[in-house]
C-alpha cells in the first residue's frame, strides 16, 4: 500500500462512524474496484468502519 493510502486510512480512522460511512460510500462509487489498488483501498476503508 502506498504512503498516501496509508495516511488516508489513518485519517479516516479518526473520523466519527457516520463520516467513515460517507467516505466509504464515496470511494466505493468513484474508485474503480477492478483496479487492484482501488479494490484494496475500498477493502481497507471498509475494515476501518
Amino acid at each position: 500500500m502506498s504512503k498516501a493510502s496509508s495516511n488516508l486510512l489513518k485519517y479516516i480512522d479518526t473520523l466519527p462512524l457516520p463520516k467513515k460511512e460517507q467516505v466509504y460510500q464515496w470511494v466505493k462509487r468513484y474508485v474503480e474496484p477492478s483496479y487492484s489498488a482501488g479494490g484494496r483501498l475500498i477493502n481497507e476503508i471498509r475494515i476501518c468502519i
